[in-house]
C-alpha cells in the first residue's frame, strides 16, 4: 500500500491493532514532523492518509479498523456504525481534553494571577504502552505529559484569560493519573506571597511565634485554657491574621531575623522579618493598608513598617541576618548594693570589646543544648547611674544572652556585668534597639 506515511503502514496498522490508539496517542509519535499542528491532527491526518488507501483499495478490514479508532469518515464509508474502541494507550484520556480543561479552570476560579501551570502523573503501564508503539513504529514521540499539559493548559488560558506555561507562574495545578484514568486526583498548589517588613513589639509579654501548650502539645487541655496555647497572641499571629484577611489566604509561615524573649520589647527601627503568606486568593497588596491595618487593629502590641511585597530569597537573607546582625539593646539593671560610679564605668569599660565564654543558661537549658558560646560584646555605654540603677546601652553579637551578661547566670557567663562589679546584678527590664545589618 503506497501512501507516502512517516512510518511503514504495516506497522501503522499493527499499532492500530494492537493498541487502538486514539488520534493525539497516535499523532505524538510524529510529533517532530510539521509545525503549527496539534499531536491529534497529526494522528488524524494519518488516519485519514490510510483511510483514504483503503477506500481506493476497497479494503473493508482496514476501513473497519481505522472507524474503530475513532475515525467517522472509515465509518461513513463502511455505512454502518462502529464502536470506538477505548485507547489502549491513554485510556481515553486525550480524547476528554475538553473536560479536563474545564476542571483546571473551575479549580483556578477566584484566584489571582498572573500565570499558571498544568501537570500531570501518569501510571507507569501508559508510559511503558507508550514506548512500545514508539518502538514498532521506529520513531521517538513527545511523551503523554507533555501533550497533556500544553493542550489542556492552551485551553484553560483561553478561557480565563490568564497566561499558561509562563516561566514563574503562580500556579500549578496537578492531574494525578496514577490513581485513575477515568478519575484523576486534581491537586492545585499556588505559590505563595513573600511579605517582607520589620515589625516592633511595643508590650512586654507576648512572644515572637505562637507558643504551643506543652502539655497538649496544642491540642487543647485544662492548663491551657482548652486554646492550645500557652500565650493566646503572638506577634507572628496578629500580623498574619491582618495579612491573611488582606490576601484572602489560608495559612502563613513566619521568618524574622533572630527572637527577643517574650518579656523584652522590640522597638527601635524594629526587627526583619518575611510573612509566607500561604494559598493567597489575591495576590496584589497594598503596604500601606497592612501597615494602617495592623495599627489600627493592634497598635498598643504591635506595629509593622517598612513593608513590600518580597520574594523567596529574601527567607534566606532574614534568616542569615539571625545570625550575622549585631543587636543593640537597652538594659535595666539593678544591684543588690548601692555601686560607686567609678566602680561601674571601671567594669563596663573592661566589658567593652571583651570575649564573653557563656554557657547555655539555667532558665533555657531545659530545651537547649547544653554548650558554651563564645560571643563578644562590641560597645557599652552608661546611660544613667543612681545608687544601685543602672540603665546601659550594649551592642552584641546575635545570640549573646544579654540578661546572663549582666548576672553572670552562676558562673555560666564570664565575664559578667556582677563579677567584674562584684555585686550580684539583675536584668530588671530589657529592651532590643535595633537589629543591624542591611535589610
Amino acid at each position: 500500500m503506497e501512501t507516502g506515511l512517516p512510518s511503514d503502514p504495516e506497522d501503522i496498522i499493527e499499532v492500530l491493532e494492537k493498541y487502538s490508539p486514539c488520534d493525539h496517542c497516535l499523532g505524538r509519535a510524529f510529533a517532530r514532523l510539521l509545525t503549527g499542528l496539534s499531536n491529534g491532527e497529526r494522528g488524524r491526518a494519518v488516519k485519514l492518509t490510510l483511510a483514504m488507501a483503503a477506500h481506493r483499495e476497497e479494503d473493508e478490514d482496514t476501513l473497519s479498523l481505522l472507524a474503530s479508532t475513532g475515525l467517522e469518515e472509515a465509518a461513513a464509508v463502511l455505512g454502518e456504525d462502529v464502536e470506538v474502541s477505548r485507547c489502549r494507550v491513554c485510556g481515553d484520556v486525550m480524547r476528554r481534553l475538553d473536560e479536563w480543561a474545564r476542571v483546571a479552570a473551575a479549580e483556578l476560579d477566584g484566584w489571582e494571577l498572573n500565570g499558571f501551570l498544568v501537570g500531570s502523573r501518569w501510571p507507569d503501564g501508559v508510559l511503558r504502552t507508550e514506548r512500545e508503539m514508539w518502538e514498532i513504529l521506529g520513531v521517538k514521540g513527545e511523551p503523554i505529559k507533555r501533550d497533556f499539559n500544553r493542550e489542556v493548559g492552551k485551553r484553560v488560558s483561553e478561557w480565563i484569560d490568564v497566561e499558561g506555561g509562563v516561566e514563574g507562574a503562580d500556579a500549578e495545578l496537578i492531574f494525578d493519573f496514577r490513581v485513575s484514568l477515568d478519575d484523576p486526583k486534581v491537586e492545585l498548589h499556588v505559590e505563595p506571597v513573600y511579605v517582607r517588613g520589620r515589625y516592633r513589639k511595643l508590650m512586654r509579654g507576648l512572644p515572637q511565634s505562637k507558643w504551643p501548650c506543652p502539655a497538649c502539645r496544642g491540642a487543647g487541655c485544662e492548663r491551657c485554657g482548652f486554646t492550645g496555647k500557652v500565650y493566646l497572641e503572638s506577634v507572628e499571629e496578629l500580623i498574619g491574621l491582618v495579612l491573611r484577611e488582606e490576601l484572602s489566604a489560608e495559612s502563613h509561615r513566619f521568618h524574622a531575623a533572630g527572637r527577643e524573649d517574650v518579656d523584652v520589647r522590640m522597638l527601635g527601627r524594629g526587627r526583619p522579618f518575611v510573612m509566607e503568606v500561604l494559598y493567597p486568593r489575591r495576590r496584589s497588596l497594598d503596604p500601606g493598608r497592612v501597615e494602617e491595618g495592623v495599627r489600627r487593629r493592634f497598635g498598643h502590641l504591635v506595629e509593622v513598617v517598612d513593608v513590600d511585597v518580597g520574594g523567596p530569597s529574601d527567607v534566606e537573607r532574614v534568616k542569615g541576618l539571625s545570625g550575622s546582625a549585631l543587636k543593640v539593646y537597652r538594659a535595666v539593671v539593678f544591684f543588690e548594693d548601692d555601686v560607686d560610679r567609678g566602680v561601674l564605668v571601671d567594669a563596663l569599660e573592661e566589658l567593652e570589646g571583651a570575649v564573653i565564654r557563656q554557657r547555655t543558661p539555667l532558665r533555657v537549658v531545659h530545651r537547649r543544648a547544653d554548650k558554651v558560646r563564645v560571643k563578644r560584646v562590641h560597645e557599652v555605654r552608661l546611660l544613667e547611674h543612681k545608687g544601685s540603677k543602672a540603665v546601659l546601652k550594649l551592642t552584641c553579637d546575635p545570640g549573646l544572652y544579654v540578661k546572663e551578661l549582666i548576672s553572670g547566670d552562676e558562673g555560666r557567663t564570664v565575664p559578667s556585668l556582677a563579677g567584674l562589679v562584684g555585686v550580684p546584678a539583675e536584668c530588671w527590664k530589657l529592651d532590643v534597639l535595633d537589629v543591624l545589618g542591611e535589610w
